[in-house]
């Protein structure tokens, strides 16, 4: 019986999909390359002005956040299949 809304192709690709295995395969194949490209601000002529992070960084930012949640006693969720 499928969950409304979800279908089993769908249930199936959540469930398979890790994000964190790509982006450290990610960081290791091209650790240089632009990952996340994000407005910041404006510059002093009023054009946009964008910050970014690599793959390598964030990889390691994740990797930061995940150790923080988990010493702040935040786990992962259990599997749901």
């Amino acid at each position: 019986m499928e969950s409304a809304g979800m279908s089993q192709a769908s249930k199936t690709i959540q469930n398979d999909f890790n994000v964190a295995l790509h982006l450290t395969r990610a960081a290791e194949s091209r650790p240089f390359k632009r990952a996340v490209v994000c407005p910041s601000g404006r510059d002093r002529y009023g054009r946009v002005t964008y910050a970014h992070l690599t793959f390598q960084q964030l990889d390691r930012e994740s990797d930061r956040l995940a150790h923080g949640l988990q010493c702040a006693g935040i786990g992962r969720a259990p599997a749901r299949y």
